[in-house]
């Protein structure tokens, strides 16, 4: 079956927000608020306006129960008029990948050029740790090699080429200013924030990757793996919009140790100790000191949002 959202449906969509909004505001920037981001949003306070997804013609809604309900929210940060999306659906949810990035398009037929994504992430380079924020440098993306691509069927002409280079589909001009910004920060410099270019790859979910897996993203290059933000960023590219990414390490997937089955039977029946099976670290943060961090760094990405937005 064709993955099919007319072209209609982003005009039904932006034609009924815009009854919403001022009749001057255009929103120049758009913001995805990846999976416990949703802080990101609070940068917008002047001339705020909410809007719940099920609310939008052809948006859908997100069935995770721990997420915030998906929404758009329009406002001002730093002088410059922004569109938020909040509790951004998942392909993983059962929704087809031309159904969680349509409000990409919907962003871009409102006005904006500049999309910046966030979400969180693995660690699959013993390079990063816990609480450390990558730059997307470039990607991997198994989905669409093996053909998993929201641009798949009817091309929008009018939106964008049928065919079109992902080469540098992370603006370097966006992704220098957040360096800067970064740098010239003695805030962000004092807490230890780490900035880091990185090479995100992108796997499907829910499920984690196993550990021989995550040894074949490290060998191809990967430094953190997450389930989401491809398929709006090849979304995004398709409309021309510039695109700057940055990922929350959450959680590492590169302390795995392998343990031999045979060779512990051996070690069994001879009367000898083995290591035991319960050695593998598990995918999620298991300290209260990683939790605490995790939750001091989404203030530090606010941060960086909010003055690279006043650069633009």
């Amino acid at each position: 079956m064709i993955d099919s959202v007319p072209l209609s449906t982003c005009n039904d969509a932006v034609d009924y927000l815009k009854t919403l909004l001022p009749p001057d505001f255009v929103p120049k920037i758009g913001i995805v608020c990846g999976t416990g981001l949703n802080r990101i949003a609070d940068l917008i306070e002047e001339s705020r306006v909410e809007v719940l997804s099920t609310q939008i013609p052809g948006f859908v809604h997100n069935t995770v129960l721990t997420k915030t309900p998906a929404k758009l929210i329009f406002g001002i940060i730093e002088d410059t008029p922004v569109v938020a999306m909040v509790g951004a659906c998942k392909y993983y949810e059962g929704y087809t990948l031309r159904q969680i990035t349509l409000p990409i398009r919907v962003m871009k037929l409102l006005g904006v050029s500049i999309l910046i994504t966030t979400n969180a992430s693995a660690g699959i380079d013993p390079e990063f740790k816990v609480g450390d924020i990558g730059i997307f440098e470039d990607h991997i993306s198994f989905p669409s090699i093996s053909g998993l691509n929201p641009l798949v069927g009817p091309n929008y002409s009018k939106m964008g080429p049928r065919f079109f280079s992902m080469t540098d589909a992370y603006s370097f001009r966006l992704r220098k200013l957040a360096f800067k910004v970064w740098l010239e920060s003695p805030e962000l410099i004092k807490r230890k924030v780490e900035l880091k270019d990185c090479i995100y790859c992108y796997t499907v979910g829910p499920s984690f990757e196993t550990k021989a897996e995550c040894d074949v993203i490290r060998t191809l290059g990967g430094d953190v793996v997450g389930s989401s933000t491809i398929p709006e960023v090849q979304v995004a590219r398709h409309c021309n919009l510039e695109v700057l990414s940055l990922t929350l390490v959450t959680t590492i997937a590169h302390e795995y140790k392998r343990v031999s089955a045979k060779e512990a039977a051996i070690a069994e029946l001879a009367g000898k100790k083995f290591a035991s099976e319960g050695s593998n670290v598990d995918d999620l943060p298991h300290s209260e000191a990683d939790v605490k961090l995790i939750f001091t760094r989404t203030t530090d990405i606010c941060n960086i949002i909010r003055k690279v937005v006043k650069e633009l």
